[in-house]
């Protein structure tokens, strides 16, 4: 059963209680005028019909109360339905987004691996270079050292 229904349902149960609630003060008050069970010359005979038209008011003062806690009751319930809603939507969103970003790092993942890669020989290629470099500084040196003569005239 869905909200609208809800609301008419109880709209209308409510409406029912008050008519019966009418109805029977009504019944009582027309039964005691028509069999003759009170005496109006006594003052506790007005007393009588007074207490059943207040309760007759009481039961159309009741009507705008009861709608009003109906409306709460109402408004309580799509509050409810309203956080429900947020939350499921949020968890799916956030799975949702998840989901994205496992499948960008997926996609990108050997592409990443491919850099990394390329760095580490290139690191490595660097790290032979500078040795090649070194060593051939090393070799200009003592070729240099070979063709000249030391202090004590021999040639080194």
């Amino acid at each position: 059963m869905d909200e609208t229904e809800k609301l008419d349902t109880s709209l209308r149960n409510v409406l029912f209680g008050l008519a019966i609630w009418e109805l029977l003060v009504i019944l009582t008050l027309i039964v005691i005028l028509v069999t003759g069970t009170i005496d109006f010359s006594q003052p506790s005979s007005l007393l009588v019909i007074l207490l059943l038209f207040g309760l007759g008011v009481a039961g159309l003062l009741i009507m705008p109360i009861s709608g009003r806690l109906l409306q709460a009751a109402h408004t309580n319930r799509m509050l409810k339905i309203q956080a429900d809603y947020v939350e499921k939507l949020s968890k799916a969103s956030d799975k949702q987004v998840e989901y994205g970003m496992q499948l960008r790092q997926n996609v990108v993942a050997p592409l990443t691996r491919l850099v990394e890669t390329q760095t580490t020989l290139q690191n490595e290629q660097m790290t032979k270079l500078q040795n090649a470099q070194q060593q051939m500084t090393t070799i200009e040196a003592d070729i240099s050292k070979m063709g000249k003569r030391s202090f004590l005239g021999l040639r080194g």
